[in-house]
């Protein structure tokens, strides 16, 4: 190993720095998205599916669709558009290749490769449409909003309007040949026509009723469910006979023959084998939650979906099954990563789950029995972590792990009364600071061993606290309050924070540079400790979270869900716009193009540049595989030194250099022959100052970058 300086080669020192401004100044890799991690497949509400058979299926999201080929067992991602101007509907398969799908602003889109493309039909009408069926490949009928009916004979090629007799919404459209169909929506009664809807008539229903979904297996027989009423007719739809009138408000029906049918409704759904007489009401295992579309493609098979991306599958004799992966769907409030590829959540009812696989899977852990809620995580290493919060009758908790949550264990200080705690933070497995409501501010040397209650600080509500090394930090809360600590000095102090608002985000590069966020859209910093808070923006937006990679860039969070981008230090916030941002509140970033986020329901996403958040080039869970040159640093970000892991497609020379965020050359760590393999390798950043480095591998002429972080 050398560490000797060597210049770069003139045709390589542009390169470099152009990808490195590129980096500083967009903060974003392009390939960077926020992906699903739990539930799987999706966790954004499922607003329609469809089923050709008891294999093949679709569920779609607003602006993704998602598609199985086992029966639900396992999903693919085929489609989604970023950002999101359009808002899907409906979807609808003729086989397992051609479809069409209907949204909002009149949208309408076909794909003819099983949803992997789509291309947009021309509607000719800008209102909201919901519902779309064809009954072959030509004849085809979408229904919407202002009693809109638009039809196609050449499979949407061109669409043309219908005159309706109702000028309100309408739900779902049937057609069981390309001259007979019928139409839900106005109460009381259907739209039908049996003259490919050239002429529309209305079929009163015998009920007050709004209908939301119908079903028919033939030109006489068929049904139709809506709020509180499943009804039936043998005629046609001449005269209909109410099968069901009780509580339960149905979002959808569907038959796989003339006796065996599927209904929808908010928390299950229900199910008959003789057409409709009798029906049994089958609630979903765990949850109860609204289920929006149902599709019964055999007698044997049904398949429902509905909100945070719940699937359920009926296969008979078994009942229902979810086959989407949900463990929960409390909130979340706080996530944490740890080398390697470890992560932790926790939120709502003290639940907490972990993935031990970089969040391709996932696991609860059980805490304590009386805590009800877990506001904050925090794990220094692969064994030690704490989560504090609350219990049902909001009495302080502080709870510990030294076998990776394996188990975990009370620690709450004993002298503690009824203060709900809202963060903690630990340098070491000893060391650490909880805070909350009412000013409460505990402190432990011996890893919750013995807790020392510092009192006469503040009497405001703190949110976080954060350390910016292993001495220093600040904690943060209600009317801008702003607490510095020195654990060196033994001291605490009251800082004036510049803003009367609560800050609930709190992120510490280092001991003198931080930023805390809060109502408003305020964002505050400090480049001296704390001497000095200077609000750099007010952008009126509830700020939830903040975290920051250097002096420059970083993301903020809402409250409601959804990422910022901050440059020049914060000085410029501006939103992130994808599709999937929205549904993170609270996060942890690895770097600038990798992190984890989670939020409300369950939701749990991760960062980077595929599904499973891993860069191609760039892998945070070290070692590797080998079979591609690859190179990282753990931990990162990290304090005086690092391990940098290698992974060599083959034997050969191998240059590994270490460049700032300038792109100037700061040291040549390794410079010499290795063999094919994984490889480790000490990085020493003692005197390197904070901020972002690069590390720079080339063998066999290719090469290799990272980044990684010097915190203090």
């Amino acid at each position: 190993m050398s560490s000797g300086r060597i210049l770069l080669r003139a045709v390589q020192l542009p390169l470099l720095i152009i990808s490195l401004l590129a980096f500083v100044q967009g903060g974003l890799s392009a390939d960077s998205e926020w992906y699903w991690s739990h539930p799987l497949p999706v966790g954004n509400h499922i607003v329609t599916s469809y089923f050709t058979d008891s294999e093949n299926g679709w569920v779609a999201t607003p602006f993704e669709i998602y598609r199985t080929s086992d029966g639900g067992s396992s999903w693919e991602e085929v489609w989604s558009v970023t950002p999101s101007w359009y808002d899907i509907t409906s979807i609808f398969f003729l086989d397992n290749l051609e479809g069409w799908a209907c949204g909002l602003d009149g949208l309408i889109l076909h794909t003819s490769d099983g949803g992997v493309s789509w291309t947009e039909q021309v509607s000719g009408t800008n209102e909201d449409l919901s519902s779309v069926q064809f009954t072959d490949a030509d004849y085809g009928t979408v229904v919407g909003d202002g009693g809109t009916i638009i039809r196609t004979n050449n499979g949407g090629g061109s669409w043309y309007p219908q005159g309706s007799p109702w000028a309100g919404g309408l739900s779902d459209v049937f057609f069981v040949d390309a001259v007979t169909g019928w139409i839900a929506g106005p109460s009381r009664y259907l739209l039908y026509t049996e003259t490919a809807g050239a002429f529309w008539d209305l079929q009163f229903t015998g009920t007050d009723t709004d209908y939301n979904g119908l079903w028919f297996e033939d030109a006489q027989t068929g049904w139709a469910a809506g709020d509180e009423s499943i009804i039936a007719s043998t005629d046609g739809g001449d005269t209909w006979v109410e099968q069901y009138s009780g509580s339960l408000d149905f979002t959808d029906i569907c038959f796989a023959n003339l006796s065996v049918g599927v209904a929808s409704y908010a928390g299950g759904a229900a199910h008959t084998t003789d057409g409709g007489q009798n029906w049994t009401f089958e609630t979903m295992p765990s949850y109860q939650y609204g289920l929006s579309s149902i599709s019964c493609p055999a007698t044997s098979t049904a398949f429902t979906a509905g909100n945070m991306g719940l699937i359920f599958r009926r296969t008979e004799g078994s009942g229902w099954e979810m086959m989407s992966s949900h463990l929960t769907v409390e909130d979340l409030a706080a996530i944490c990563f740890v080398y390697p590829g470890l992560v932790w959540c926790c939120g709502n009812d003290g639940g907490i789950l972990h993935s031990s696989d970089d969040g391709e899977s996932w696991i609860t852990q059980e805490p304590p029995q009386d805590v009800y809620r877990l506001a904050d995580i925090r794990f220094i290493d692969a064994s030690n972590g704490y989560a504090c919060g609350w219990t049902s009758t909001y009495e302080g908790r502080v709870i510990r792990t030294q076998n990776g949550g394996v188990t975990w264990e009370d620690v709450t200080p004993p002298f503690l009364d009824l203060p709900r705690l809202s963060s903690l933070d630990f340098c070491s497995p000893d060391c650490g600071v909880v805070v909350g409501n009412v000013g409460e501010v505990v402190r432990t040397f011996d890893g919750g061993e013995t807790w020392t209650r510092l009192t006469g600080l503040t009497e405001e509500g703190l949110s976080t606290v954060r350390f910016g090394d292993s001495d220093h930090g600040w904690a943060v809360g209600e009317d801008g309050t702003v607490l510095r600590f020195d654990f060196s000095a033994d001291s605490w102090s009251q800082q004036f924070s510049s803003t009367p608002g609560t800050l609930h985000g709190l992120f510490a590069l280092n001991a003198d540079t931080a930023w805390a966020v809060g109502w408003n859209g305020t964002v505050i910093r400090t480049w001296n400790a704390g001497d000095n808070w200077y609000k750099i923006a007010e952008t009126g937006d509830d700020y939830r979270d903040v975290w920051f990679f250097d002096g420059n860039s970083g993301y903020l969070s809402e409250f409601g869900g959804g990422i910022c981008i901050a440059s020049n230090g914060g000085s410029y916030i501006g939103p992130l716009n994808t599709v999937r941002d929205d549904f993170v509140k609270c996060f942890w970033f690895l770097d600038q193009d990798n992190g984890w986020g989670c939020g409300n329901d369950g939701r749990i996403l991760r960062f980077g540049d595929g599904p499973s958040g891993v860069p191609e080039q760039e892998h945070q869970g070290l070692p590797f595989s080998s079979s591609f040159l690859r190179v990282g640093a753990l931990p990162n970000p990290f304090d005086a030194s690092a391990t940098v892991f290698l992974d060599l497609p083959g034997p050969g020379a191998v240059l590994l250099r270490l460049y700032d965020v300038s792109g100037r050359l700061v040291d040549t760590i390794f410079d010499d022959e290795l063999p094919r393999g994984e490889h480790s390798l000490f990085l020493d950043g003692i005197e390197l100052p904070p901020g972002v480095y690069f590390l720079r591998l080339e063998w066999g002429g290719q090469i290799s970058t990272s980044s990684c972080v010097k915190l203090r």
